[in-house]
């Protein structure tokens, strides 16, 4: 039977900051039979505005709590890389003494299952689809700042929320003539593999083949 002992872990339960407050456009946990909704956006990056709502066994709402402060204004890519383990050392009032006890191999798989499902859920944004207007004229002839502008529009478009969820979106730098300078991931070949697939929808979209994406970040 698993038990809590900590203070901490009680006063999680008792005053949760992320359960009970529902809101538009959660989804359902859909990996097991579970009464799980969540909802978060995510800014820069980061994880903003988690949100619960459900009915769970005590520990693991209290280990979700405990999981939401860690993740809170925290990188997309954290999510998944908390363990139970460390949850639960994290409800701990001493690091001698269990915030709580009786947890097994089946609950950290459910843990588990339930933070790297929570990556990929593409929180609610307002898009909508892009069109370069011909009757602008070529991109290349725009001003600076017209530039900066259709970009900007262009890169917050359903077409790249579409290619890029559920990483960050990327972002506008500067843009000098025909080069673009974008803040987005490029760490990973699928990430970079991701960016010439933008490089390439910039060039359609724009129609000039000479347009130059470079990644910053």
């Amino acid at each position: 039977m698993v038990e809590l002992k900590s203070k901490r872990s009680q006063e999680k339960l008792n005053s949760p900051r992320f359960f009970g407050a529902p809101r538009e456009g959660m989804k359902p946990f859909t990996g097991r039979p579970l009464n799980l909704l969540i909802g978060f956006d995510i800014e820069n990056g980061n994880v903003k505005n988690l949100s619960f709502d459900g009915t769970l066994e005590t520990w693991l709402q209290v280990c979700l709590e405990a999981w939401g402060d860690m993740i809170e204004g925290k990188p997309l890519e954290r999510m998944d890389q908390i363990s139970l383990k460390e949850t639960e050392a994290y409800l701990r009032d001493r690091n001698s003494e269990l915030s709580i006890e009786g947890l097994d191999a089946d609950d950290e798989e459910l843990f588990r299952a339930i933070t790297s499902w929570a990556k990929t859920y593409v929180p609610q944004k307002n898009v909508s689809s892009y069109m370069f207007a011909p009757s602008m004229g070529p991109f290349r002839n725009l001003k600076l700042s017209e530039k900066v502008r259709e970009m900007k529009n262009f890169l917050s478009s359903e077409e790249v929320f579409s290619l890029y969820t559920p990483l960050p979106l990327p972002e506008l730098v500067d843009v000098e003539d025909l080069t673009v300078y974008i803040d987005s991931p490029y760490s990973s070949e699928g990430e970079r593999d991701l960016f010439e697939k933008l490089h390439m929808l910039g060039i359609e979209v724009f129609r000039d083949e000479d347009l130059n994406f470079i990644p910053e970040g």
